[in-house]
């Protein structure tokens, strides 16, 4: 059942956590920078802050997904919405 209290709001991913936020976060300042300046460099510098995001998000999530079986069942599915 949908619960109206809880919110999703500041919800973040399981596997999301400080390196792959900080990841994210450097992706993000590169891509507001390039759109303003439309510079070839900055959309370089760019391009390595997205790849290197995409790669460590991945390998986070993969590695939690390897982990989280290994946990106790004691713990709620946190891969499931409610």
């Amino acid at each position: 059942m949908y619960n109206e209290n809880k919110k999703s709001q500041g919800r973040k991913p399981v596997w999301m956590n400080d390196r792959a936020l900080a990841a994210l976060r450097r992706k993000k300042k590169a891509y507001d920078k390039y759109l303003r300046s439309r510079d070839g460099k900055d959309y370089i510098e760019y391009v390595k802050f997205r790849n290197t995001a995409k790669s460590e998000v991945k390998m986070q999530s993969v590695i939690t997904k390897k982990t989280l079986p290994a946990k106790p069942r004691k713990t709620p599915k946190p891969f499931t919405v409610m």
